[in-house]
């Protein structure tokens, strides 16, 4: 049976230093690492920690009696690929893992990964980080697509009882593909994966741009002198991760941000995923400062738990 050390052994060329996070830390602006320690505290005020439990109950209708027991996974991969940097994206799925109890987490990074995904991992206290080898070529990407299978193989090998994950933030499809095969072609695997190709719509005004391309992979801003008269001061701007609505009438409501609950309707019809803007409804709405308070469509939690179910007949009296 393989152990632990397999994979560090496995890895080692691999590992990211801690004083190489530290550094790159260091060259995020305050006002930046701020923002990223609001959307910490953020996740572990909104989400509830997740511990091992065993639940039973009977139902007094049927006579049945049940049982559920809960634990978080075993571990959890995430591959993020070579322009990704979003942090906002990436601690929406990280905070929920650490706080579910997942105690195995690794993430392997390509090259040239920014500094926003690297202070969010120092920030976060993520110890097992991989830096895979730069694809130059089709063999070394598949080397490096190898070694995280290899990992994989090791980590479940470890678990043989519980279901790991697998968080792929990426949009190479066969990349993808090679992954998401794996629990059909190995006996060995047993992984729930899930593929990020959500990218959230933003709207903010334009002064807080440079933040929202901080926090999410940066989009390709319009300028304003380009948009007509009848956009009203609106505009969807589109490349290949994240959509941004441009608002030049935000300022005045400003003052009373704040408020900005308050002023929300249900009726309203949303017009991005995340709103910045009191008046400008979002599926989710944030003051200013909360540019990385981010919630994942479909991970939280509960995403990271492993649940079994026991149940038996009504007992019934034998004369």
């Amino acid at each position: 049976m393989s152990t632990n050390q397999d994979i560090w052994n496995l890895l080692e060329e691999y590992q990211i230093g801690d004083t190489f996070l530290a550094e790159k830390y260091e060259e995020i602006s305050p006002e930046n690492r701020s923002r990223i320690k609001t959307a910490i505290a953020f996740h572990f005020s909104l989400h509830k920690a997740q511990n091992e439990e065993e639940l039973y109950y009977s139902h007094t209708n049927s006579g049945l009696f049940y049982g559920i027991h809960q634990k978080a996974a075993p571990f959890l991969v995430c591959v993020l690929e070579e322009g990704f940097a979003s942090p906002a994206q990436l601690l929406a799925t990280l905070c929920p893992a650490v706080i579910a109890g997942v105690e195995n987490i690794f993430i392997f990074l390509a090259q040239n990964t920014a500094d926003s995904i690297l202070g969010s991992l120092e920030l976060c206290g993520i110890e097992n980080i991989y830096l895979l080898h730069e694809n130059t070529s089709k063999i070394q990407e598949k080397e490096n697509i190898q070694i995280i299978i290899n990992s994989l193989e090791l980590l479940a090998g470890n678990n043989k009882n519980e279901v790991g994950r697998l968080v792929l933030f990426s949009k190479c499809e066969h990349i993808n593909d090679s992954f998401i095969s794996l629990e059909e072609t190995s006996t060995k695997l047993s992984i729930k994966a899930h593929i990020e190709k959500h990218s959230p719509s933003v709207y903010a005004e334009q002064e807080n741009y440079s933040y929202i391309n901080f926090a999410y992979t940066s989009p390709t801003l319009m300028p304003f002198d380009t948009l007509s008269s009848d956009s009203m001061g609106e505009e969807l701007i589109h490349n290949n991760h994240t959509k941004l609505y441009a608002d030049n009438n935000a300022k005045a409501f400003i003052t009373h941000r704040h408020k900005a609950a308050i002023n929300f309707s249900v009726s309203q019809t949303p017009i991005a995923d995340i709103s910045f803007v009191p008046h400008k409804s979002g599926i989710q709405n944030y003051e200013e400062g909360m540019e990385l308070c981010y919630l994942h469509a479909s991970i939280d939690t509960n995403f990271f738990l492993n649940k079994k179910i026991s149940a038996q007949m009504p007992c019934t009296d034998i004369s």
